[in-house]
């Protein structure tokens, strides 16, 4: 579960009027927090991983030396950004280059107060880590009580999934499916949620090793298409 992502950030902080211009693909990323531009160097001096930078595209020609916004974009992509928010003319090479690397590249409306925007993003993310972080206390609570009163892996599984909205599944150490849990709207059974497995599998798809002799359970968030379901 993320407790915040640019998707989210889109529709619930981002002011109205803000498009998508490229990086659809990349609208599932968590973002942490928000970081702003500076014209002075260094341009970003706090951002961290999983950030959105934001910025003003004329703010770009007055940093010493000047710097295009395709080019911003492959800094911040290295540095880790998960989303980046542009106020101004955006050009169609920048757009391009957004849609290469799979950031989410939006653009603000004319007028946008970026800073206010800052502020808003970090204090929307906060509400949602906290708000993260008491699900996952109640779902380890409820883990631990089914465990208790004996309830075997069908049962663990069936609270996993009511307390996070998700399918739950347990797989063994070669990938099949061997027992799994899903909300109703769902419709999962083992057979479906194994066809899409082949299929995510055959993508190349890699979460870590197999669970070996001794070793905790891996448990993976895997990318599947509620339309291979």
């Amino acid at each position: 579960m993320l407790s915040a992502s640019a998707g989210d950030l889109w529709q619930q902080v981002l002011p109205p009027g803000t498009r998508l211009l490229a990086g659809e693909r990349g609208l599932g990323r968590e973002v942490t927090w928000a970081s702003t531009l500076r014209v002075r160097p260094p341009a970003f001096p706090n951002l961290g991983l999983g950030e959105m930078a934001l910025l003003a595209a004329d703010w770009l020609e007055i940093i010493d030396p000047p710097l295009g916004l395709a080019q911003a974009l492959d800094g911040l992509a290295q540095r880790g950004a998960a989303a980046v928010a542009v106020m101004g003319q955006i050009p169609e090479n920048a757009i391009r280059r957004a849609e290469l690397i799979g950031i989410p590249l939006f653009q603000l409306p004319d007028g946008t107060n970026i800073y206010e925007i800052e502020g808003s993003i970090g204090r929307y993310s906060s509400r949602q880590r906290t708000i993260l972080y008491q699900r996952s206390a109640e779902v380890h609570r409820r883990l631990m009580q089914s465990s208790i009163q004996g309830k075997g892996m069908p049962g663990l599984l069936l609270e996993l999934s009511q307390g996070t909205g998700r399918a739950a599944a347990l797989l063994d150490q070669w990938g099949r499916v061997r027992d799994i849990a899903s909300p109703p709207v769902m419709k999962l059974t083992a057979e479906s949620l194994s066809a899409a497995l082949d299929k995510t599998w055959a993508k190349g798809f890699q979460g870590a090793s197999p669970v070996g002799e001794g070793t905790e359970p891996l448990v993976l968030d895997l990318p599947l298409l509620l339309a291979d379901w």
